[in-house]
């Protein structure tokens, strides 16, 4: 490799890996509901927000749940 060649490798801005683009779909907020193994309804709500740290190779995850008390 020549000093050229290094210094053009230098300059390039790595890429994120193409295959990560079927992730595109998760991003925005979503409402959850679900339910214990225990329960026959939901009783598990929340809601999780998908977005893509600077650069496009992860993505941020953050939300919250909440699970219902039984009665």
């Amino acid at each position: 490799m020549t000093d050229n060649d290094n210094a053009q490798a230098e300059d390039e801005i790595p890429q994120p890996d193409p295959a990560l683009q079927a992730l595109e779909v998760l991003i925005g907020t979503w409402d959850l509901k679900a339910r214990t193994l225990d329960s026959d309804q939901d009783n598990i709500t929340g809601w999780n927000t998908f977005e893509w740290l600077p650069g496009g190779f992860f993505l941020k995850s953050n939300g919250t749940s909440h699970k219902e008390k039984k009665n």
